[in-house]
Parts: C-alpha cells; structure tokens; sequence
C-alpha cells in the first residue's frame, strides 16, 4: 500500500494478489484514529478503552496517558477481557488510571463468576526432557590442549 493523505493506491501486485485468490481487501481508515481502529473493527478496543484513554490523556497528557493504555492493554494478556473491561470501569468511577487498581478489580470480577483470576494457556505444558548433563569442557581446558596461534597483525600506535 502506497499512503498519500487518505487516500491509498495499492501495488499492483497485492491487487493481483487478492484478485487472484478472490476477497477484497479491508483496511482501516488513516488518519488520528488508526492507531486503534483494527482493534475497534475486531471488537477489543471497546467503548470503555476508549474512554479510559480519553481520560488518562486529559488527566496525565498524551504521552503518559497512551502509556497508561498500554500498560491497561497488557492486562488482556493475561485476564479474560470481560474481567478487564470491568477492571477499566471500576478505576475510571474511582478516577485512577493506575493498572494495578484495574488488574485488582479484574481479579475481583472474574472469582464471583468462577472463572479463574488469571488466563492460562489452553493446553497443558509439555513434561520436561529428562536429559542426562552433558558433560561440559570449559574453554581454558580446550585451549591450554593446542597452542593459539601467534598473533601476525601489527602492534598499535600511539602517534598517528
């Protein structure tokens, strides 16, 4: 893609390529909104992030405001995302922006519901190899067994 204000013209290989395989390509509208809008049109950047972030930019300015969001996104990585909404909810009718208080309220969500506080992975982790050590040789050994050669390079300068 080729981007010239809003408008856009594409390589003509990539519109070879999707007519080729049949679907039209969908993309997100540049501009001050496209930093989140595919998460928008993917349905997790919701309402309720939005606002969160409105208000963390008011409050702490664009810089530390966006660094607020980011930190509050990171939770989703490890908390079901309804528990966070409800997390992100809770801190803004307390006026904080502090992730900690978000991933607390996420926590307290997510008990009364039965699900567990934190994500975990969806399949269960692979036993561990049992391997023998291998035995390990430490590099001054291997070297005092064969002689480096001597150095043919030139001594350095001082001067120049």
């Amino acid at each position: 893609m080729i981007f010239r204000s809003r408008s856009r013209e594409e390589n003509p290989r990539w519109t070879n390529f999707h007519e080729y395989y049949g679907f039209t390509p969908f993309y997100c509208e540049p501009g001050l909104r496209s930093a989140h809008e595919k998460g928008g049109v993917e349905g997790t950047f919701t309402a309720v992030h939005e606002a969160f972030w409105a208000a963390a930019e008011k409050a702490l300015g664009d810089t530390e405001g966006t660094k607020d969001l980011v930190k509050v996104l990171l939770l989703h990585r490890h908390q079901q995302h309804a528990d966070v909404v409800i997390g992100i909810r809770a801190a803004l009718a307390a006026g904080t922006f502090n992730e900690d208080v978000i991933a607390m309220e996420a926590r307290k969500a997510a008990q009364p519901a039965g699900r567990a506080p934190t994500v975990t992975a969806s399949t269960p982790a692979l036993e561990p190899l049992d391997l023998a050590p291998a035995p390990v040789t430490p590099l001054t050994r291997r070297h005092l067994a064969r002689a480096l050669p001597a150095d043919q390079r030139p001594r350095p300068r001082l001067e120049q």
